[in-house]
């Protein structure tokens, strides 16, 4: 969202036109005629239309009804809704539409039954005076008992940013930003933090939440890089996925708790040229429909109950008005069935000669609700005057019932759901109060924090630092500094500096962890002299959006000079840099002997403290490529001469620990003979991506830098769980194949029950029968081997067999996760994986180029094979 707007007198202008003058309020206006051609045609989808500057796009035909198969929202929902749209007056549908902002209304409470306001909003900093819970549960439930006294008794929706927590609460536990969730790579994770965010909003009375954000960064000069976990789709699919249901539960309104989410901004905001936030995406039909539209289509499997169009345009014309995508493509297509809803007083960008015509525009695209929270009376007059005539009721109707639909799912349509006191007002809900900043989500969140940290460099093993230093500096601007940790919209929209809510700074972690008066601190890193190891917190000022636009990309020269400061001191130098993206580190990088991307990490600071001091191993791995300077901006992997700094995927481990625990389980894995059912796999899948087993090396990296392709089919051998075929199945797409060989029948019956239901791809199982048509000589692309002690070792045969199987210039990889302390001393059918690749060299291969290195303890071995 965005906190500015136009002048409040095109508006007025606007109304003025369509009523008159000297009415304003308090009078029928006449209707206002209907243009000859308030929006122009377009082709049909999946064409998006010609860039037409200052044009808006029609779709090929209105929103008016729920599309598709899927039960959501359910029948009952849509009887219930459409039930009250035929007893509403146009006021009382109009008012539906509408979101004002809590400023605005704030000033005239009575506003929201007087208007039948359906949605009120708080954007980033807007809320009670003291944003404490129980203040923020009094303000929406005030606000709430307001709706009740309409005719229908209708209650409102309350919005909110609550983009990595519930952030506009003092006092809440702040997640890390999504650019860290990503790096952590775990859908899981980010469910449970979306379902914690999720509790505390509710403890509050809020019941909306405008996330996640499905798009993909693809320029790290945008100020929003922060707020997308990736700057591939793939991953921005899957974890927004994960966020919706957790924001929602399984099935929106079912579970405590349960929130509304709100997949955004509806499409390519992250593609726009030159990193300009709200710019135009220059993409092509076909970018749309391979890289854009599905990480949406996901967020609508997963039930997304609501969509927010995005600020930017696409070839010229805004997306608030493009109607072949709104509407043909997310609603018809997608079978979208929740309401979209505009950004903030975003309708002033779009194209139109008047107020009216912006608003016809977009509502006929298939716009449902209206964020236009600084003049919203107006709006409603403006509305008033061109509903039925330049829009017509059908679909008007139609964005009133998806909104109904909504309230019904979340149970705010049912008889006796909200209560009032005799007062009239609605209770406070305190026994839920005390899960806003509770221990048990602060120690999530911890978790999460540590799983994000992303090791790029470290020299001479100076990480992890142990628990025993005689003394440790910590230096830089943002040691001692909360507000840093947490970035933009925390308590204020753009963030702020200091202690702006409840949390521990990096500096006060490690003086808890460490040994008192072990820890020293300088801002400029002075007086770091004789210590064991200097710490320097450095990084980006708190942003957010536009504010936080930058075509430089450089680091603050006083983080430099810090850093300088504390080399010149002769002491080892650790960098942690929070930041919503990467940035230029030029001589930093050189200087430093450890540098730690620890992004925007939120309240919970101890989480860095656990890595930096060695209780935990950093796992976290890029999720956006990080340029060597500002001249190979922007850069995304796929690109033509891709020679990034670091690489998507990268990030260094400290290895194995001796109490590692990765040997348990081993007992449970299908080659031994052990039946699995489906619970037990999914545990099964959970524990080999325990984040505590250090060094670990997660599938779905290795499935990352095999950099498949869509229609590639793939062999694997010994997968040992549903986690690794998952991503396996993903990485090749819909289009593709995987064959899952030596896989216990009820795994892959685990696989296409969930593949059925995301669109993977066709899992076969097999047992490599002599004649398995599936494996006939240059049918594969890719064979990838896992585990080969355990399955390729006991049959060598196999080997050969896929060998054959290969494509011409297919590759083969193999690839050994069990440490060599868990496999224990060689035996006559294990092969090493280094020997399973000779023997699928002797399969007809002509060449083999293998390399084998020992990362953490763990064999990873490439092979090229060509034939």
């Amino acid at each position: 969202m965005l906190r500015s707007s136009l002048p409040q007198v095109r508006v007025v202008l606007a109304v003025a036109s369509l009523l008159g003058a000297s009415c304003f309020s308090g009078c029928v206006a006449k209707p206002a005629p209907a243009p000859a051609a308030p929006v122009s045609s377009s082709p049909a989808p999946p064409q998006v239309g010609k860039p037409v500057e200052g044009q808006c796009l029609a779709p090929t035909a209105l929103s008016n009804e729920f599309y598709g198969t899927a039960d959501f929202p359910s029948q009952q929902c849509r009887s219930k809704a459409r039930d009250r749209v035929v007893r509403m007056t146009l006021e009382e549908k109009l008012g539906q539409m509408l979101q004002p902002g809590h400023d605005q209304i704030a000033q005239s409470p009575s506003d929201v039954s007087k208007r039948y306001l359906g949605s009120v909003l708080s954007g980033g900093g807007q809320g009670p005076t003291n944003p404490t819970p129980l203040e923020w549960a009094k303000l929406v439930q005030s606000y709430r008992a307001e709706s009740l006294k309409t005719p229908l008794a209708i209650p409102i929706l309350y919005g909110v940013d609550a983009v990595h927590g519930h952030n506009n609460v003092r006092g809440a536990v702040l997640f890390p930003h999504n650019i860290g969730l990503g790096a952590a790579g775990d859908a899981d994770l980010v469910e449970r933090v979306a379902r914690a965010t999720a509790e505390e909003m509710a403890a509050t009375s809020v019941d909306w939440t405008f996330a996640p954000v499905m798009g993909a960064a693809r320029d790290e000069r945008w100020g929003r890089t922060y707020e997308t976990f990736s700057e591939t789709y793939d991953l921005a699919a899957t974890l927004g996925a994960a966020a919706v249901r957790g924001y929602q539960g399984k099935r929106l309104g079912q579970a405590p708790g349960s929130v509304l989410a709100c997949a955004k901004h509806f499409v390519g905001d992250g593609h726009t040229g030159g990193g300009k936030d709200q710019g135009d995406a220059a993409v092509s039909d076909d970018d749309l429909e391979r890289q854009l539209l599905p990480a949406f289509a996901a967020a609508v499997e997963a039930g997304v109950g609501s969509v927010m169009a995005s600020y930017s345009s696409v070839r010229g014309v805004k997306m608030h008005c493009h109607g072949p995508l709104l509407t043909d493509a997310l609603k018809r297509r997608l079978g979208f069935n929740g309401f979209v809803v505009s950004d903030w007083q975003a309708l002033d960008q779009v194209q139109g000669q008047d107020y009216a015509e912006q608003l016809t525009n977009a509502i006929n695209a298939g716009l449902d609700m209206i964020m236009h929270p600084n003049y919203y009376a107006d709006t409603l007059l403006v509305l008033k005057a061109i509903a039925g005539t330049r829009i017509p009721m059908a679909r008007i109707d139609d964005a009133v019932t998806r909104i109904l639909a909504m309230k019904c799912e979340l149970g705010l349509l049912e008889p006796g759901a909200l209560e009032p006191a005799a007062d009239g007002t609605l209770p406070v809900r305190h026994d839920l109060l005390k899960t806003v900043g509770s221990p048990e989500h602060r120690a999530l969140a911890r978790e999460a924090v540590r799983r994000s940290l992303v090791l790029l460099k470290n020299e001479k093993q100076v990480l992890p630092i142990g628990k025993q230093p005689k003394r440790v500096h910590v230096a830089g601007r943002f040691a001692d500094d909360l507000g840093a940790q947490c970035g933009g919209w925390s308590i204020a929209w753009q963030g702020a500096h200091g202690a702006i809510t409840d949390g521990t700074t990096i500096r006060v972690a490690l003086e808890q962890a460490l040994p008192k008066g072990s820890v020293t601190h300088s801002s400029d890193g002075s007086g770091a002299a004789g210590a064991d190891v200097a710490v320097a917190v450095i990084g980006e000022r708190p942003y957010a959006e536009g504010a936080g636009d930058d075509a430089d990309l450089a680091l603050d020269p006083a983080d430099v000079a810090t850093v300088k400061t504390l080399k010149a001191a002769g002491v080892p130098v650790v960098v942690v840099l929070l930041s919503g993206r990467p940035l230029i580190l030029g001589e930093v990088l050189e200087l430093a002997d450890a540098v730690v991307a620890a992004w925007l990490p939120g309240t919970e600071g101890a989480g860095v403290a656990d890595v930096l001091l060695g209780d935990h191993a950093p796992t976290g791995k890029l999720t956006h490529s990080w340029p060597r300077d500002i001249e190979q901006v922007p850069i995304n992997v796929g690109d033509k001469g891709y020679s990034p700094l670091f690489p998507y995927g990268y990030g260094l481990s400290y290895g194995v620990s001796a109490a590692s625990p990765r040997a348990a389980g081993h007992a449970h894995h299908h080659g031994d003979g052990y039946k699995m059912d489906f619970s037990e796999v999914e545990r099964f899948a959970r524990h080999f991506d325990d984040p505590s087993r250090d060094g670990w090396q997660r599938p779905h990296e290795v499935v990352q830098l095999m950099q498949l392709q869509a229609g590639q089919v793939v062999a694997d051998i010994g997968a040992g769980t549903g986690y690794f075929l998952s991503h396996l199945a993903q990485a090749v797409g819909p289009k593709g194949k995987v064959l899952a060989l030596d896989v216990e029948p009820n795994m892959v019956e685990y696989m296409r029950r969930r593949g059925s239901a995301q669109g993977w791809s066709q899992v076969f199982p097999s047992v490599i029968p002599s004649d398995d048509p599936k494996l006939q000589a240059g049918t594969v692309d890719r064979v990838l081997i896992v585990n080969t002690w355990h399955h390729i070792g006991q049959r060598p045969a196999y080997a050969a067999k896929l060998a054959r199987a290969l494509k011409r210039g297919g590759s083969v990889w193999v690839v050994d996760f069990t440490p060599e302390s868990d496999i224990g001393p060689p035996a006559d059918h294990r092969l090493s994986p280094e020997e399973v690749v000779a023997e699928l060299a002797g399969g007809g291969l002509r060449a083999a180029v293998v390399t084998a290195e020992t990362l953490s303890k763990q064999y990873v071995v490439r092979g090229s094979l060509e034939r």
